[in-house]
């Protein structure tokens, strides 16, 4: 039997960026030049599954301060420990 995954109000880092990105609506050529990420790179966190959307952190670093936005680490509730992957 498999285990089912706990529900949670949790983002991930991908799914954030991905929504900032679209939200943008720029396109990716666009945005990697105006950001200073490279194209290639930005072009397969966007378009791959889910499963290998992956980018460096220095990279998403660089999408969060062009798009002005900040990521924090989720705030759990008391007695809460943070899920484990």
């Amino acid at each position: 039997m498999s285990k089912a995954k706990p529900k949670s109000d949790y983002t991930s880092l991908e799914e954030q960026l991905c929504e900032i990105v679209n939200r943008s609506g720029m396109k990716t050529n666009t945005l990697a030049v105006a950001a200073g990420v490279p194209q290639p790179v930005l072009y397969r966190f966007m378009t791959g599954s889910a499963g290998q959307k992956t980018m460096r952190l220095d990279t998403a670093d660089k999408l969060c301060r062009f798009f002005g936005v900040r990521l924090t680490a989720p705030r759990w509730p008391k007695g809460r420990k943070e899920h484990k992957a």
